[in-house]
């Protein structure tokens, strides 16, 4: 078995990091998109006129579909990212460090 301490640690691979970042420009990308599409120029959410099945139920779905879920769908898509490159430095740091090693709980574990 080759020594850990051998290989480049995760937590500060420049391949990891392009990763991350990119997974949360990817992020920012959508919510971009999203302000650009669907509000009017003070930022605020302009629904169509008329609305579909022109009841409130009919503004919650095409407020859900156009904004909510492109909004949750992606940030899910980037904590997972997030949630993989901290599963990489934890196993790194087991495998270094042995059954010692206890990974720090972090805000990011609770949004699982």
């Amino acid at each position: 078995m080759t020594d850990p301490t051998d290989r480049p640690d995760p937590a500060w691979d420049p391949a990891l990091r392009q990763t991350v970042t990119s997974a949360v420009n990817d992020l920012l990308m959508v919510a971009a998109d999203v302000l650009r599409r669907y509000t009017d120029h003070l930022g605020q959410y302009a629904p169509p006129d008329p609305v579909p099945d022109g009841d409130v139920s009919g503004l919650i779905e095409e407020a859900r579909v156009q904004v909510v879920e492109r909004l949750w769908v992606q940030a899910e898509r980037t904590l997972a990212v997030m949630r993989d490159a901290y599963g990489q430095i934890d196993a790194d740091r087991r495998a270094r460090y042995g059954d010692s090693y206890r990974p720090v709980r972090r805000a990011i574990d609770d949004t699982a």
